[in-house]
């Protein structure tokens, strides 16, 4: 199964939105090694880090191409930070609404341990599970980068 169709197969739906966009860092990671190709330059090294100085080899004539793949570069490496910061922004913010959820829970569970056990178990299994979601939109994202 291709990554983005297991991306949208096991993304929240509701989240939908927030995460990577896999789909546009693609096309744009696919422009670099298409201005690679397109201009007769020849990459040694990959970098395996955001990083805009790559080595590359090649003639004084293959080196012509290189302007567009480094604007090629330029522009998945501003797409994949705007995609970290994204996810990055949607997580900070569902953790501290979690931390709050919490907070009001741990605040109210003794009268709701006495009046409704019941209704208390259900909500801190429905936080547990809000947590978990979490957890795995957080691994979809990184799995997106790798």
């Amino acid at each position: 199964m291709k990554f983005a169709h297991f991306l949208e197969e096991n993304r929240r739906a509701e989240w939908a939105e927030h995460y990577v966009d896999y789909r546009l860092l693609k096309k744009r990671l696919k422009a670099v090694g298409a201005s690679l190709d397109g201009g007769g330059a020849h990459m040694e090294h990959w970098p395996t880090s955001a990083s805009l100085s790559v080595a590359r080899g090649g003639s004084e004539a293959s080196l012509a191409g290189l302007a567009s793949a480094s604007t090629q570069e330029e522009a998945f490496l501003v797409a994949l930070q705007q995609q970290i910061a994204r996810v990055a922004a949607f997580t900070e913010r569902t953790s501290e609404a979690l931390r709050a959820s919490l907070r009001e829970l741990r605040a109210g569970a003794p009268a709701l341990a006495r009046a409704a056990p019941a209704a208390l178990r259900g909500e801190a299994r429905r936080l547990g599970d809000e947590v978990l979601e979490l957890e795995r939109f957080i691994q979809l994202n990184q799995g997106s980068q790798v």
